[in-house]
């Protein structure tokens, strides 16, 4: 018995430790380093690449006028020249992001 406790002691710290690496990433976070070059910090597509590729004005009626379900299929699967994040967001990630984005109005 005197012999788990130290066991059960290093398993419990190694799970709160590595809790961060499971979680989601801030949507802000996650929109800034995967949507922004495109879209802009502030979602209104005004970036050089943005231009380029005709990369849609988030806070547009058009675009804030998606459901968040569409929108979440848009950063999922991709659309046009932007590409799918399924695989590389988490679900979470995405839907978190989705927020983000109706939050951009």
């Amino acid at each position: 018995m005197c012999t788990l406790r130290p066991l059960l002691l290093v398993v419990i710290i190694a799970a709160i430790s590595l809790q961060p690496a499971f979680a989601a990433k801030d949507p802000q976070v996650v929109f800034r380093e995967k949507c922004a070059m495109c879209h802009g910090k502030d979602g209104k597509a005004q970036t050089e690449m943005g231009k380029k590729l005709g990369a849609k004005d988030l806070t547009s009626s058009e675009a804030q006028s998606l459901t968040e379900a569409q929108i979440q299929t848009q950063i999922a699967k991709g659309k046009g020249r932007m590409p799918g994040y399924e695989g590389i967001l988490t679900d979470k990630e995405i839907r978190e992001v989705v927020k983000y984005v109706k939050s951009l109005k």
